[in-house]
């Protein structure tokens, strides 16, 4: 009934390097708040200030005031499993989608990054001579990210931004980072680097094996540092580049890999059906990788199944990318039983048949293949040429995306993102006020707010990674890798599989960004100058969606009803009313000229209808729905309105034999099982979900609830260290696993309570009394279980008690009526 004893078992290497003893920090944790947050400033910039500068001291003031008012979005906008769009792209017009194998059709565990950072150090050590303690070096997966470069001249291992400027936060030479002073003596007093010195003197890191280059790089570097030995950076930077080649071309990596596929390879349920799909809709498919038929073999047969030759059009292997799409070079035709390449000349290409060298134009000329009806998605690497050269469309798939996106939407995130921007906007009106009355005075609060920007940034990219920071940011501008995927790339996600979510018809629109000079709404202003200053139609102050609900109520136009609406999908609103008012207007007035939207807006009022029990209305909008798994969805959740879940669930379990992936249909499904109190059944539909979807936060606090309820709190506390995992700064997570511990008992669980209640107060030590509460009554129990021979355990449980005593008698007597506070202080006591 509980399942996934397997998925325990492989999660606890994971869990145990997640979560580190945090009682220690905890007792520090007052101040650590104040100083991540720019109000901890704020006393000294206003001090700062000249007396006479009223009106700066007003916007501070009011800068204050909407920082203290902020409130994390509940349900952020982004999520991982979208689909991103750079560029307009119709599916409708793509003839042909080909692939590349590595992190496309087929995921890595993170397993695969020590294997390539450990054969690449023995290539170092046991093949040049290097010196034999450089064989203890191991990898690190917390150090480096993908999109760095590597200055070959100076040996420096950096960040670049697409203004083609040195990251000054992201410098590092070995494991040392660099100072901005340090940085500009070597770079001639600019952190510009020229593109000529780029292009030969600089090595990019964008490949697979990016993060383990980087990581073994710096780590030779130091370790000659530290043994003080003398060496040439161009030399270490062609020998750890050699040693990274020799991995992948050498073949045995890949016959490591193939030997142990569990190990090295995500299992992928939505490959096939999305491979399937797309080969029913009418288009054709081809893969082109550079790795050897029998490594890919191993993989798709162990992701796809036996047969998975004959999904492809087109087969290509050892293609040696990106020479591929520059060079004239015949197809050779591989026979994989005898392992030969065939000398005969190949002059058609054939489904099932295995392909190798051969070129870009050799396959445009053998299939008719060609121009923007080709979409060919990999990694961003091998797309660059593709796009510039031979206008294929491009997609990318970017693994970092999810772990980004998941940092992004955390409150900490969120509040550290809010006050840069209110910061800037605050920074521009001082400015333009200075302007205006073109002072010379003391300026030096300026520089100030200068400084604290740069701190609240660097404390934003730390989160991502404390090292360098984000994959699409250096400093305040898109990263160097985030241009090239800006400029090459039409579409981009985290999976590919998550193109399961969008029809084959489907459009694919980028948002609009303007340039500085162009008018629109400013999302950014959050500071606003006074009160006095608003006239009764300015909308400075409202939120992006209270501008557009007064904008729709003003003009009642198409454009404005269309904003509104695309506001809530994306902000993921209940709106319910807002949607179907505008939205029957929409589908009545103007079905014709919502083109590719259409669809959407149908989709949004329907379940807008069934929010607000107008069946007659959904009924009617069903029934103009095209025939599609989202329309078998609505249906399902139509059944479910009327209290015809047995059918509901009947539909959905069709609905997943088709297409065993969609992760709707399967939630749907869940939530179908549990109004039919099949509780044991709902467990193991959320097991099949999660083995699919390992990042849904949903889905594992569903299922703990689900365990919990049951008294199963072993796989109730499973779950909930999988959320830790998913989402280490959320400190509400670690307080209800703490709970679960304590609830379970004995000496070990509540000691492993206290390191999560620790946890949880480190991350929000303001608003947590619970967390509180549940350190005091948790060290309590520990010491009346304890043994006397723990000595060093004994004074830090004591200590950890005092902290959290403490702070709740501070907190009742602080923010308490005196009555209350003088219960509060009697009970507390007790504890």
């Amino acid at each position: 009934m509980f399942g996934s004893a397997m998925m325990l078992r492989a999660a606890v290497a994971r869990r145990a390097a997640a979560l580190q003893p945090a009682c220690n920090h905890a007792i520090a944790a007052m101040s650590t708040l104040q100083a991540s947050s720019i109000l901890h400033y704020l006393p000294t910039l206003q001090a700062s200030i000249p007396a006479d500068r009223t009106k700066i001291r007003q916007l501070v003031a009011t800068f204050e005031e909407t920082v203290r008012n902020f409130r994390p979005n509940k349900v952020p906008k982004v999520n991982a499993n979208e689909v991103f769009a750079n560029n307009h792209l119709r599916l409708s017009q793509i003839d042909v989608v080909g692939f590349d194998y590595d992190y496309t059709l087929c995921h890595y565990t993170p397993e695969l990054q020590h294997l390539i950072y450990d054969m690449a150090r023995d290539f170092l050590v046991k093949k040049l001579r290097y010196p034999q303690g450089m064989a203890e070096l191991n990898f690190d997966p917390t150090f480096a990210i993908r999109g760095l470069t590597i200055d070959k001249e100076r040996g420096l291992l950096c960040k670049i931004s697409s203004h083609q400027k040195l990251c000054h936060s992201s410098v590092y030479r070995g494991r040392q980072r660099l100072t901005r002073d340090e940085i500009m003596s070597l770079y001639n007093g600019s952190r510009h680097i020229p593109v000529a010195y780029r292009d030969n003197k600089m090595e990019p890191l964008n490949d697979l094996f990016s993060v383990a280059h980087a990581c073994l790089f710096a780590d030779v570097v130091q370790f000659l540092i530290d043994e003080n030995i003398e060496y040439e950076p161009i030399a270490i930077v062609e020998d750890v580049h050699a040693a990274i080649a020799q991995v992948h071309l050498g073949g045995r990596m890949h016959k490591v890999v193939a030997q142990d596929l569990p190990k090295y390879i995500e299992p992928n349920k939505g490959l096939r059906p999305l491979l399937e799909r797309i080969r029913s809709s009418g288009k054709k498919m081809f893969l082109c990788t550079n790795s050897s038929f029998p490594y890919i073999d191993a993989g798709l047969r162990y992701m796809v199944g036996e047969d998975w030759r004959q999904l492809f059009d087109v087969t290509i292997v050892s293609a040696r990318k990106p020479n591929f799409y520059t060079r004239h070079r015949a197809f050779r035709l591989l026979c994989p039983e005898r392992k030969q390449v065939q000398w005969q000349a190949v002059r058609d290409l054939k489904s099932g048949q295995v392909y190798t060298q051969g070129s870009l134009n050799q396959l445009s000329k053998l299939t008719g293949w060609g121009g923007n009806r080709v979409l060919y998605i990999g990694l961003f690497s091998d797309l660059v040429e593709p796009s510039r050269t031979n206008g294929w469309r491009t997609g990318a798939i970017i693994r970092e995306l999810e772990d980004e996106i998941r940092v992004q939407r955390s409150p900490e995130y969120q509040f550290l993102a809010f006050q840069i921007s209110a910061l800037e906007e605050l920074m521009r009106l001082i400015q333009n006020d200075l302007r205006v009355e073109r002072s010379n005075g003391n300026i030096d609060f300026v520089w100030q707010l200068v400084d604290i920007h740069e701190h609240l940034q660097n404390s934003m990219e730390q989160m991502i990674n404390t090292n360098f920071g984000s994959v699409f940011r250096a400093d305040n501008y898109p990263s160097q890798f985030a241009f090239f995927v800006q400029r090459y790339v039409d579409i981009y996600s985290a999976r590919l599989e998550n193109l399961l979510e969008y029809p084959s018809n489907y459009t694919f629109y980028p948002e609009r960004l303007g340039l500085p000079h162009e008018q629109g709404p400013d999302p950014r202003r959050h500071v606003r100058r006074s009160k006095s200053e608003h006239r009764p139609t300015d909308t400075m102050g409202m939120t992006d969606y209270e501008k557009k609900l007064a904008l729709a109520e003003k003009h009642s136009s198409y454009d404005s009803y269309v904003e509104v609406l695309k506001h809530i999908r994306k902000d993921k609103m209940r709106e319910s009313h807002v949607v179907v008012k505008y939205g029957r207007v929409l589908i009545d007035k103007y079905k014709w000229s919502l083109g590719d939207e259409l669809w959407t807006v149908y989709e949004q009022v329907f379940t807008a209808a069934l929010d607000l029990h107008e069946v007659e209305l959904a009924e009617a909008l069903r029934k103009q729905f095209p025939k599609s798994s989202r329309v078998a969805r609505l249906t399902g959740m139509e059944l479910e309105f009327r209290g015809e879940y047995a059918k509901a669930e009947e539909l959905y379990e069709e609905e997943l034999k088709a297409n065993p992936a969609n992760l709707l249909i399967m939630k749907r499904k869940v939530t179908v099982l549990k109004a039919q109190k099949k509780i044991p059944e709902a467990i193991q539909a959320l097991n099949d979900l999660l083995r699919s979807f390992q990042t849904d936060v949903a889905g594992w606090t569903e299922l703990a609830e689900l365990y919990l309820s049951l008294g199963a709190y072993r796989y109730g506390a499973f779950c909930y260290e999988e959320l830790v995992l998913i989402n280490p700064m959320d400190s509400f997570y670690h307080s209800r696993l703490a709970d679960i511990y304590v609830t379970i008992g004995g000496i070990d669980n509540l000691r492993v309570a206290r390191k999560h209640y620790s946890h949880s107060v480190e991350m929000n030590k303001t608003m947590n009394v619970r967390a509180y509460i549940g350190l005091v009554e948790c060290t309590k129990s520990i010491s009346a279980l304890r043994t006397k021979a723990d000595t060093e355990d004994v004074e830090l449980n004591q200590r950890v008690h005092d902290f959290a005593l403490s702070y709740l008698r501070g907190h009742y007597a602080d923010k308490a009526p005196e009555q209350l506070a003088a219960i509060a202080d009697k009970a507390l006591s007790s504890l």
